[in-house]
């Protein structure tokens, strides 16, 4: 027998293989949460966008696609659409707007009365003011924040700070993935906040010396695309200056432009399996200058043991120490310097890397990220 019913909610298909961190993520957590749960799927899904993982599909009691249409301009589709047009006209992130669909918003209360979950999870701050459709049994109502500063602006004003005051005061409890993130959240809505950080699943580690540097990310998030072009701009020309065949591969859909013809740089566009580059990689970096939470992409090159060069902010809620598990490093020339310091010696990037790996053996286990849901699921039903 299985613990509660968990309803989880999405902005889209939970995959594995997806080239972004928060999709690989969550369908992580739903299928590690499955080992303890009935566990049901309500998801928007875009048209070209991968759909929901098959192998997670199997475990899961229920899963359900909802098609993220863009809105039109007919009288039609305004009137269907018009809680996406009061989100456009209270000027709400993008994000927020294009997740806004009225079928989702029919499908969960009618979901939440077929399915009678214990609880409702809605994963991603765009997706909180659901929590307000889940209809007259109300069951309890959590949402992961993965991101306690989304646009990278922090200010009161910013749109995200606006929705997020609004939202919030929906949900039962707020689950974050740092103690920074925590004192951040402190305020906006519930008065449960839960420090969960991701884990993961350790791969094999990576094999061979590797080659190059590799970025990846989701190029719609802000913080990913203004990291990439300081990276391709400002620290790899340094970085070339000094090891003229030193190559940067910028991995994810919708690549910044701009980049065409910079020396020694590539960007892939949406591939198949971003984890081939990191395991293919000498080095793999983070310059984040803004944004929160955990980053996928850092425990990921942990994970397989390929050495990291990173920002304060990219580590921010890990307890790795600089010089060992990886180089933190906040300025370009530094940031550069420490790059080629690795390039140029195998012997280095083979104890960064391993220390990382094993760090993330330590730190990133599955069954203590369960404990601390149990226990949030726990308080939130009362039991």
């Amino acid at each position: 027998m299985r613990g509660r019913r968990i309803l989880v909610v999405t902005p889209f298909a939970p995959a594995r293989e997806a080239p972004h961190g928060g999709s690989r993520i969550v369908a992580e957590t739903l299928q590690q949460l499955a080992t303890r749960h009935r566990v049901a799927l309500l998801t928007l899904h875009g048209h070209g966008e991968p759909a929901t993982d098959p192998a997670l599909s199997a475990v899961l009691d229920h899963v359900e696609e909802v098609e993220r249409r863009p809105i039109g301009r007919s009288t039609r589709r305004l009137l269907a659409e018009r809680g996406r047009v009061a989100a456009i006209a209270r000027r709400d992130p993008p994000w927020v707007v294009g997740s806004e669909v009225a079928e989702a918003r029919r499908a969960l209360p009618r979901l939440v009365r077929a399915w009678r979950p214990d609880v409702v999870q809605f994963e991603f701050l765009a997706m909180a003011r659901y929590a307000s459709a889940v209809g007259e049994t109300r069951p309890a109502t959590v949402l992961v924040h993965h991101d306690a500063a989304p646009d990278g602006r922090d200010a009161p004003t910013s749109a995200w700070a606006r929705h997020a005051r609004r939202a919030l005061t929906s949900v039962d409890a707020l689950v974050v993935f740092s103690e920074e993130d925590r004192r951040r959240s402190v305020g906006l809505g519930p008065e449960r906040i839960h420090v969960i950080r991701p884990g993961i699943d350790l791969p094999p580690p990576a094999e061979g010396p590797g080659r190059g540097i590799v970025f990846v990310g989701s190029f719609a998030h802000a913080p990913n695309l203004e990291a990439a072009l300081r990276l391709a701009r400002e620290i790899h020309p340094r970085v070339r200056s000094r090891l003229p065949d030193a190559e940067l591969t910028l991995v994810g859909a919708d690549p910044p432009a701009g980049l065409a013809g910079l020396p020694g740089v590539v960007a892939t566009g949406r591939v198949a399996d971003a984890a081939a580059f990191v395991n293919a990689a000498a080095v793999v970096a983070a310059p984040l200058a803004s944004g929160a939470g955990v980053r996928i992409k850092v425990l990921d090159a942990l994970a397989r043991g390929r050495p990291l060069v990173a920002t304060t902010r990219a580590v921010e809620g890990l307890e790795l120490v600089d010089g060992e598990h990886a180089l933190v490093r906040d300025d370009d020339a530094a940031f550069a310097d420490a790059l080629v310091a690795l390039l140029d010696d195998p012997t280095a990037r083979g104890r960064v890397g391993a220390a990382g790996r094993a760090w993330a053996q330590s730190n990133l286990s599955w069954d203590a990220v369960l404990d601390r849901y149990d226990l949030l699921y726990g308080e939130v039903t009362g039991g």
